[in-house]
């Protein structure tokens, strides 16, 4: 059982670390087998930024060169996704991200053009599966800020300012508690249920049902 740490909070909210209440879940309730992470290690250097403008890279067909807005002026970034246009609100790395390797991103040449930063695909801020085209946060609906695969708690990224921290829209370094549920314990197999023992041991408030939303 995969319970996203904000999802989680966001019922039952005790105000603890992911380590520290994993432990008392572990102690109180059922098995914490680990903490795993969505996305990148760290959202330091993870914006939301809008495409100006994209022209052909001169040196390279399958390139295009972007001036891109995330927050601090325009940039240049060069990207090589079919699906780029101007007017496009997207996931933007700045130079000095963390990305899911380890890597941290620095400034590049590519073909004779600096690109300083990247625009993402799904692949690369695990989001899902699609490596070939870039995020679009236009209009999609998009999960609450940090909620890993929570549904029916999608919002728009319409409006969203350049230079937003990317965890306001997408899961990045979301923590994930991976629980071992017994089988006496069917009550814990949903996110909620798991947000009333976190009530239960803790006193903190617990969320109305989201069933009868």
């Amino acid at each position: 059982m995969r319970v996203p740490y904000s999802w989680l909070t966001e019922y039952c909210d005790p105000g603890l670390a992911p380590e520290d209440l994993a432990e008392l879940i572990a102690l109180r309730t059922t098995e914490v087998e680990r903490i795993s992470h969505v996305g990148p290690p760290s959202a330091e250097g993870f914006v939301v930024g809008r495409v100006v403008s994209v022209e052909a890279h001169p040196n390279a067909d399958r390139l295009s060169v972007c001036e891109v807005d995330a927050g601090d002026g325009t940039r240049t970034i060069v990207c090589g996704a079919p699906n780029v246009a101007a007017g496009q609100l997207v996931p933007v790395a700045l130079p000095g991200a963390t990305m899911l390797d380890g890597r941290k991103l620095g400034q590049a040449k590519l073909r004779g053009v600096t690109s300083d930063g990247m625009i993402l695909s799904e692949t690369e801020i695990e989001v899902g599966e699609d490596a070939d085209g870039i995020v679009v946060l236009d209009d999609q609906p998009m999960p609450a800020a940090s909620s890993a695969s929570r549904p029916g708690a999608a919002g728009s990224a319409k409006g969203l300012a350049p230079g937003t921290p990317l965890g306001d829209v997408l899961p990045v370094a979301e923590p994930v508690l991976e629980l071992e549920v017994n089988s006496n314990r069917v009550d814990c197999l949903g996110v909620y249920g798991v947000a009333r023992e976190v009530h239960a041991f803790s006193g903190a408030p617990l969320d109305s049902e989201p069933w009868e939303d």
